[in-house]
C-alpha cells in the first residue's frame, strides 16, 4: 500500500452491532447493553435447554438482570454433577441457573435426568472451549447412557472442539466480548492503528472477571482461560485507534453506505448486495484486560471499530491467482463499479480506491469495499490523498497549496476507478515502485494521460481512457459505468448482479 499524506495538521489513520449471536448472552444495542429489570437475588431461569458435548447449557434465558428476556444463551461450564428440569445449576464460574423446561431431546445429566446430553456436532459443534494445559474434556461419541467416557488430552481436545476452524484464541479480551485470535495483529500501513483478528465469546461469566482482575496474564500469547468459549467459525476485524476523529467519521460513511437510501439507488441499478463490509460495532471507550493492553503495546485506544472479515484484499488476491480475464475479470470489475457507485450514491467521495481497500469475499458477492476513514462528502476538502488513486487535477492542487482548496468530486473517483482496473487487468499498479513524489508530479504534468495500449480488450481499454479522461466534467460515473459497452455487449449486463447475500 502507498504512502498516505496529510492535508494540513489532520492525522490520518488507516481502515477502516456487536453481533448478537444466537447464543450470545447479551444484546447490545448501540454499543450500549440493554438492561432489564429483575427481582435482586433471583436466580436466572434457563428454559427450552440442552446439555452440550462440552457440558455447557444452551437456551432461552429470563429473569436475568443484564440480559433481555427469550435471548439464547450458552453458559459456561457446568460444575454440578446433576443437570435436569427444576434444578439449579451451577458453573464454573460460580453463577447460578435454575433449569426450566427441557427441550425435546435436550437430556440431562445425573440425578435421573436421563439422555444423552448435548446433541450438538460432533466435536463440540459451534463452540470451541478454551482447554487449560493439563486438563481434560469429557467426551465420547457413544449415548452416555451406556457410561462410555473418555479422558482426552488437552491439545486433543481443543483440536477437536470444533469442526469449522482451527483457529486459537488469546486472553486478550476486549469489551467483554472478543478474544482476539492467535498472531493476528498488525499495524496499519500508517502505523497509526491497529488491526486484530478476533471471535466472539459467548456463555462465559468468566470475562467479566477475567477483564476486571489486575492480571490473570499479561502474556497476549496465552491461550484462552480455561472455561471460556468462542465461536471459531466466524471470525471478526477489530480496528483499533486512539484518533477520534478519524473513527468518528469512518463509523458515519460506514452507515451511509450501507443505509437505506444507498439501497434503494441499488435496486435501481438491479442490485440489493452490499457493496461494503457490515459495520457490526462502533465500540467508544471499550474496556479492554492488561493482556489486551500488552498486546496493543499500551496503546489508549478510545474507539474500536467491529467489522466484517473478508477472505484476503484485491491485492493478496492478484498477486496469488495472477491475472485474470473472461468472465471474471468482468465480474469483478463490475463488482468494484458498484462499489464505488455506492459511495457516490451515499453523497461521499471516497478518494481512496485502490486494491488495498477491496476484499474477496465468499457468498455471492466476491468483493466489497473497507477502510472508509478518508471519504468525506461530495463537495468538501478531502482529508488525505493516496498518490495512485488521485486524479491530475488533485495533484496539481496538491503540489500548489497543499490540496488544501481542492474540492472533491465524484470525478475524483471516477480516476480512481480506471486506473484500478488497470491494476486488476495487469496485475500491477500504474505507478508500480514508484515513489509517492514522483507519481503526484508526473501526474500533476500538464496534459498527462495515462496509456493504456497494453491492455488488449478494446472495450475495456475504451472505458479506462473515459474513466481517466484529463476532463473531469467527460468521466463517466455510476450507473453510466455499468451501461459501457465493455459490460453491456460482454454477457455481463448491470441485471446480472442482482439478488441479495
Amino acid at each position: 500500500m502507498s504512502t498516505t499524506h496529510r492535508l494540513m495538521t489532520i492525522v490520518v489513520m488507516f481502515v477502516s452491532v456487536s453481533l448478537s449471536s444466537q447464543f450470545a448472552p447479551s444484546t447490545v444495542l448501540g454499543g450500549a447493553t440493554v438492561q432489564r429489570r429483575a427481582r435482586l437475588g433471583a436466580v436466572p431461569v434457563i428454559s427450552n435447554w440442552k446439555v452440550t458435548k462440552s457440558t455447557t447449557i444452551e437456551g432461552l434465558i429470563s429473569k436475568h438482570p443484564t440480559i433481555k428476556d427469550g435471548e439464547k444463551v450458552t453458559t459456561s461450564k457446568i460444575s454440578s454433577k446433576t443437570i435436569k428440569e427444576n434444578v439449579i445449576v451451577e458453573t464454573v464460574s460460580g453463577s447460578k441457573y435454575k433449569l426450566g423446561q427441557a427441550r425435546k431431546g435436550g437430556g440431562g445429566v445425573g440425578g435421573g435426568g436421563g439422555g444423552g446430553g448435548g446433541g450438538g456436532k460432533k466435536g463440540g459443534g459451534l463452540f470451541k472451549r478454551s482447554t487449560a494445559v493439563g486438563e481434560s474434556l469429557e467426551t465420547t461419541s457413544e449415548p452416555a447412557t451406556k457410561g462410555k467416557v473418555k479422558a482426552v488430552k488437552a491439545v486433543k481436545a481443543v483440536k477437536a472442539a470444533s469442526a469449522f476452524s482451527n483457529v486459537d484464541c488469546t486472553n486478550a479480551i476486549v469489551d467483554k466480548q472478543w478474544t482476539i485470535v492467535k498472531n493476528s495483529g498488525s499495524k496499519s500501513p500508517s502505523g497509526k492503528s491497529r488491526i486484530y483478528t478476533a471471535c466472539k465469546v459467548v456463555g462465559s461469566e468468566l470475562v467479566g472477571q477475567l477483564t476486571g482482575v489486575p492480571d490473570m496474564s499479561t502474556s497476549p500469547a496465552c491461550a484462552m482461560e480455561a472455561g471460556v468459549d468462542y465461536i471459531p467459525d466466524t471470525q471478526y476485524i477489530l480496528k483499533c485507534s486512539s484518533n477520534s476523529e478519524s473513527m468518528d467519521r469512518e463509523a458515519k460513511n460506514y452507515d451511509r453506505v450501507n443505509g437505506p437510501i444507498t439501497t434503494l439507488l441499488k435496486w435501481g441499478a438491479g442490485s440489493t448486495s452490499p457493496t461494503f463490509v457490515k459495520k457490526y460495532s462502533f465500540i467508544k471507550a471499550p474496556s479492554v484486560n492488561a493482556a489486551f493492553e500488552k498486546l496493543n503495546r499500551g496503546g489508549g485506544d478510545d474507539r474500536i471499530l467491529v467489522l466484517e472479515k473478508g477472505v484476503c484484499d484485491l491485492k493478496v488476491y492478484l498477486k496469488q491467482e495472477g491475472k485474470v480475464r473472461g468472465k471474471e475479470l468482468r465480474e469483478i470489475l463490475a463488482a468494484v463499479a458498484l462499489v464505488c457507485k455506492g459511495v457516490n450514491d451515499a453523497g461521499l467521495v471516497w478518494t481512496d480506491l485502490k486494491v488495498e481497500n477491496l476484499v474477496m469475499c465468499e457468498g455471492k458477492v466476491k468483493v466489497k469495499g473497507i477502510d472508509l476513514e478518508s471519504a468525506v462528502p461530495a463537495n468538501t476538502n478531502p482529508v488525505d490523498y493516496s498518490p495512485e488513486a488521485c486524479p491530475p487535477e488533485f495533484a496539481r492542487s496538491f503540489i500548489s497549496d497543499g490540496g488544501v482548496t481542492f474540492i472533491a468530486k465524484k470525478s475524483y473517483d471516477s480516476w480512481s476507478l480506471g486506473m484500478l482496473f488497470y491494476n486488476i487487468y495487469n496485475g500491477r499498479g500504474y505507478f508500480e515502485n514508484r515513489g509517492a513524489t514522483g507519481v503526484t508530479k508526473a501526474l500533476a504534468t500538464k496534459g498527462f494521460k495515462p496509456d493504456f495500449r497494453d491492455v488488449d480488450d478494446d472495450r475495456l481499454r475504451d472505458l479506462m481512457e473515459k474513466l481517466c479522461d484529463e476532463e473531469p466534467k467527460k468521466r463517466p460515473s455510476g450507473a453510466g459505468i455499468l451501461l459501457h459497452p465493455y459490460f453491456t455487449k460482454s454477457g455481463i449486463g448491470k441485471w446480472s448482479f442482482g439478488g441479495s447475500d
